[in-house]
């Protein structure tokens, strides 16, 4: 949205291409804005539902790649298709900006690795054209696309490949030149070596565990151990294989993968521990699973190819038809739960509850969403309406009892970028609120003023959600930036159940 308001109020061409390249943290995000633009020239305005069918086609990308690779072995595409489409990666499927600049790098370089590893003759114009427009953008989705181009350098030079290897490197000093040209005084937060100085093993531990974060099933201290043993096996293991088959030509795919996700990853990692929660959660985001998972997909190509019966193939779909199946129920309710927080602050804005003299990590500031909606380029009325309506047709119930209270602790407020001046707020309210689907609390304030957050019950584990049948429960509660709204104590409360 800060992107949008900028570049329609630059007055010249040259400040418009200088606002498609603005920095933001270590990238130029090029592609999602050139999503935005695209979308604004055909249709005249921004839709994000639009916006994410439009970007999910590098999703259909990175799986054309899978296929064109393991076309020949049906049951290790069906692998492929429950890791890659797994819903642990359910940000990178359902988040407009993690489509666009982290999958779409993703995408990209599988398409480029799997370019340079086949015989460049056999390839159609249409593929080489692709090649060198990929190779282009690959580090505007997001800066680890620099990593994919360094390893291609290097394997062209090494392999003697077609293109030659000095047009890569003449490309990458291109690239690099229209990085620094649009280059920030905003240093980032923390840099690589100081995360290095500063965490020391946590670091390495964080790693494994974000490597094996598909398998961290439970969010404790028995979740991260599992996950960092498993992230440890699938690295040293797929490491195993390609020292093993390093002089071979046919797994230079596989080898350009695993380095391309494990060299990746550990960039993540070093900017990002500790960054926007306390310690290893930060690493842990859906946003980040899909690494540790192509790492995986690399060893297990070698597996399949060693253990070539079918009933270790068919173990190994059943396996991961299991793990899918975990992912899918508990990335449902996360996914769920995303959509109705901001079903909520569309709600919020519009009812001018919001304060955003100034921009905060939720709302953009007010006079540019006002000066959107005025241009007619976005507007969240549609939502508001959408909200309305169900809201109106809910129940509602008054609490029992009800408590506002600041937490205990803020995993944002003690990390690295959160630096926040207050804690988040919680509100509790107890009664007797009928078996529904989605719970609403609605605050109150003196001037009768209110904000509506969406409320979450007592945790259930999967098993639960599944099998347990609905009843009336006691209790709900919701964390929120108490700062972030204009409310005025004392406040009300009332409960809205939506069937």
């Amino acid at each position: 949205m800060d992107f949008t308001y900028n570049f329609l109020k630059a007055n010249t061409l040259s400040d418009k291409f200088h606002m498609i390249l603005t920095p933001d943290n270590e990238s130029r995000p090029f592609l999602i804005r050139f999503s935005l633009l695209t979308q604004m020239g055909i249709f005249g305005e921004l839709n994000f539902k639009t916006m994410l069918w439009f970007a999910n086609l590098y999703t259909v990308l990175l799986i054309y790649v899978f296929y064109r690779k393991y076309k020949f072995s049906p049951l290790f595409l069906s692998i492929i298709s429950l890791t890659v489409l797994n819903l642990c990666n359910w940000e990178v499927y359902f988040r407009n900006d993690v489509v666009t600049y982290q999958l779409a790098s993703i995408a990209l370089s599988a398409y480029l690795f799997y370019f340079v590893t086949t015989d460049y003759k056999q390839h159609s114009l249409f593929s080489k054209i692709a090649f060198y427009i990929f190779l282009f953008i690959v580090p505007f989705g997001s800066a680890i696309g620099f990593i994919a181009i360094f390893f291609i350098l290097i394997y062209s030079f090494l392999r003697k490949t077609n293109p030659h290897w000095l047009i890569i490197l003449i490309l990458l000093g291109f690239q690099l030149f229209i990085y620094q040209s649009h280059a920030s005084n905003d240093d980032p937060s923390n840099s690589l070596f100081e995360n290095i100085f500063k965490y020391k093993f946590e670091i390495v531990w964080a790693y494994f565990v974000s490597l094996g974060g598909m398998f961290q099933f439970f969010s404790n201290s028995i979740g991260y151990a599992l996950a960092g043993m498993t992230g440890l096996l699938i690295f040293l293991s797929t490491s195993y294989f390609i020292l093993r088959n390093w002089q071979s030509k046919t797994y230079d795919f596989e080898k350009l993968l695993f380095l391309f996700s494990a060299a990746s990853l550990a960039v993540i990692v070093l900017n990002r521990y500790n960054y926007w929660f306390v310690g290893i959660e930060s690493v842990l985001v859906s946003r980040y699973k899909i690494y540790g998972i192509l790492i995986l997909i690399a060893g297990l190509s070698f597996l399949v190819k060693y253990k070539s019966s079918n009933l270790f193939k068919y173990t190994l779909v059943s396996f991961f038809i299991a793990v899918y199946t975990i992912w899918l129920f508990k990335s449902l309710f996360s996914l769920n739960q995303k959509k109705e927080t901001k079903m909520m602050d569309a709600y919020n804005l519009e009812q001018k509850m919001v304060n955003n003299d100034k921009a905060n990590n939720t709302f953009e500031a007010g006079f540019k969403y006002e000066y959107l909606k005025e241009k007619k380029v976005f507007n969240s009325g549609d939502v508001y309406n959408m909200v309305t309506k169900m809201l109106n047709n809910g129940v509602v119930v008054y609490p029992d009892s009800a408590q506002l209270k600041t937490v205990d602790f803020d995993p944002s407020f003690e990390s690295d970028w959160g630096k926040k001046n207050t804690k988040l707020s919680r509100i509790e309210v107890m009664g007797k609120f009928p078996a529904s689907n989605r719970y609403f609390i609605k605050i109150i304030d003196k001037n009768k003023h209110s904000i509506i957050l969406n409320a979450l019950g007592r945790p259930l584990s999967v098993a639960k959600r599944i099998f347990q049948t609905k009843d009336d429960i006691d209790f709900l509660y919701r964390e929120f930036e108490m700062s972030y709204y204009k409310l005025e104590m004392p406040l009300m409360y009332e409960v809205i159940c939506i069937q």
